[in-house]
């Protein structure tokens, strides 16, 4: 459902009530229209079921289930909806743990509402949206059991993390779909990785290619 403002639809599931309200508060001046909220995994996804709004901004931390798992339940079933993933945790981990649920936006609550917005608009067009701040640390080496990235296989990473399939880079860079696959099949065997999924993840961690 398209909102009637200048953004998208939302719904809010977020535990601390003072903080979910005043966020909707908020992102209703910014020309946001927040369709439901709710404190639990189980009231959330009653709401986003009802509501399909076009993004649903999900705390990590609920009462009844991790955040992370109930983005990967219903990613599968709301087709219209996207998902953001919104903690004040810092656990790096969190990087690899919401883009595998399917959330396409991961923002960290002290990086400000301007972020947050950012982080919605960008969603909401398609795109993926990760706070650089849940980057793992490095150590200035990378992982010497891994080879490095070539520059084109980092490149194609890093579209495939901003949510293009494998036709639209192909057609960006002006390759063709089979030589695409093999840059990504080649990064794959370098970051021992066994899905396309795993390798933006594993990628993503060892700062080869950047989060947003």
């Amino acid at each position: 459902m398209e909102a009637s403002g200048s953004g998208p639809s939302l719904v809010l599931v977020e535990q601390h009530e003072a903080l979910r309200d005043g966020l909707a508060v908020l992102l209703e001046q910014r020309g946001f229209s927040v369709l439901g909220c709710a404190t639990t995994a189980a009231s959330g996804e009653e709401v986003i079921s009802k509501r399909h709004p076009d993004v649903a901004v999900v705390g990590v931390d609920l009462p009844d289930e991790r955040g992370t798992e109930l983005v990967r339940r219903l990613n599968g079933q709301m087709n219209g909806t996207k998902f953001v993933i919104y903690t004040g945790l810092s656990d790096p981990d969190l990087l690899g743990a919401a883009f595998r649920s399917g959330a396409r936006g991961l923002v960290a609550k002290p990086a400000g509402l301007s972020v947050l917005v950012d982080a919605l608009r960008e969603v909401w067009r398609g795109g993926r949206f990760f706070d650089p701040s849940f980057a793992k640390p490095s150590n200035g080496h990378g992982n010497g059991a891994a080879k490095a990235l070539s520059e084109r296989e980092a490149e194609i990473l890093a579209m495939l993390a901003r949510g293009l399939t494998g036709e639209e880079i192909a057609q960006r860079l002006v390759l063709s779909p089979e030589t695409v696959r093999t840059h990504v099949r080649n990064a794959m065997g370098k970051l021992e990785a066994r899905t396309r999924t795993e390798a933006v993840v594993k990628a993503l961690e060892r700062e080869e290619i950047q989060p947003g």
